[in-house]
């Protein structure tokens, strides 16, 4: 679907895949299927892909972001929100 239906039904973005040697695999702390659900504490949850990507570009924060993840989780904890990544390793 388009990042204007998804926004329209309240989806937040979802991490496909991670690259091997981005900061997101480095940290170990974010995987395949989390959805981004802020971004330096300010909410991106019915944002699309192009207004989160300008965020970021605008972003004070050029070394790093704190970025809110929420998880499908069935037996394990996983409160991950507050990762930081740092993009320079």
């Amino acid at each position: 679907s388009s990042d204007g239906e998804r926004a329209a039904l309240g989806a937040s973005l979802a991490v496909e895949e991670l690259l091997d040697e981005g900061a997101a695999a480095a940290s170990g702390r974010v995987r395949a299927g989390d959805r981004l659900v802020s971004i330096d504490g300010e909410t991106v949850r019915d944002a699309s892909l192009d207004e989160v990507m300008g965020m970021l570009r605008r972003s004070p924060r050029r070394a790093g972001f704190e970025l809110g993840f929420e998880r499908s989780c069935s037996q394990e904890q996983c409160d991950i929100s507050g990762t930081e990544l740092d993009p320079d390793g």
